[in-house]
């Protein structure tokens, strides 16, 4: 096993590069000297943090724009029913004439 000295994941002996971080693996010199114990190194902070937080900003983004998007167009449709109702477009154009037209309301039959 070879441990990476960027990242401390354990790479199998003959990996050239870090099968974690993808950093080139030093090989350990082989010598007739007892070796020490290496101690894998803690995993340095990746930019996997920032992505993650890139991406919740983006969701975030996302989502208020499609709610203001939904807001603008329930205020559209309030005001449409509100100003574009049946009543304003036939009876209250109506009332309005026969109020200024009392003897057209009231015709005789015969």
């Amino acid at each position: 096993m070879i441990y990476c000295a960027n990242c401390g994941a354990k790479n199998q002996a003959n990996a050239t590069f870090c099968a974690n971080c993808g950093a080139k693996l030093v090989k350990p010199a082989q010598s007739s000297q007892p070796t020490q114990q290496v101690q894998p190194v803690k995993p340095a902070k990746t930019g996997k943090r920032r992505a993650d937080l890139k991406q919740v900003r983006k969701w975030k983004k996302q989502i208020l724009i499609a709610a203001a998007v939904l807001l603008v167009l329930l205020a559209g449709y309030g005001y449409g029913k509100a100003y574009y109702a049946k009543d304003k477009q036939i009876v209250q154009p109506l009332q309005e004439y026969y109020k200024a037209n009392p003897d057209q309301g009231k015709q005789r039959r015969c």
